[in-house]
């Protein structure tokens, strides 16, 4: 979904490949989950892809207990991540459900291309057994 912090504005979605992205104007990442942040190594489309820095975020309440986005960059692999943080308008939830979808779709896709791949096995093995008989 779209997220609004004081900094701006930027974009969380699936991609073509079924990757988690962070879009933020010319820069992106794709995130993954460590256990309990998404992080992302963030390039800048405008410069050849360079990596210009690190993204992580995460779900957090406000005081009024509204769910939210907290977001922290850092330039190099080397900086800690400190204590400055953003935080998003959007609600949370939508974005764990998307993200459930996203997982929910790639589950059955494995599912679904172990099934394929064990029917192909099996003619395999049928035109073979076939072909012994017959020979």
């Amino acid at each position: 979904g779209d997220w609004k912090t004081p900094a701006g504005s930027c974009r969380i979605r699936e991609n073509d490949c079924g990757k988690l992205m962070y879009w933020e104007n010319h820069l992106y990442g794709v995130l993954c989950f460590d256990g309990a942040w998404f992080v992302a190594m963030l390039r800048d489309g405008t410069r050849d892809d360079a990596l210009v820095g690190y993204l992580r975020l995460k779900s957090e309440q406000d005081e009024s207990e509204r769910p939210g986005l907290c977001l922290q960059f850092k330039k190099t692999s080397d900086e800690s991540w400190g204590d400055t943080q953003l935080t998003s308008e959007q609600s949370w939830k939508k974005a764990w459900e998307d993200i459930a979808e996203i997982h929910a779709r790639s589950s059955f896709e494995l599912y679904r291309n172990q099934v394929k791949a064990n029917a192909s096995v099996e003619r395999q093995r049928s035109h073979l057994r076939a072909a012994q008989s017959g020979a």
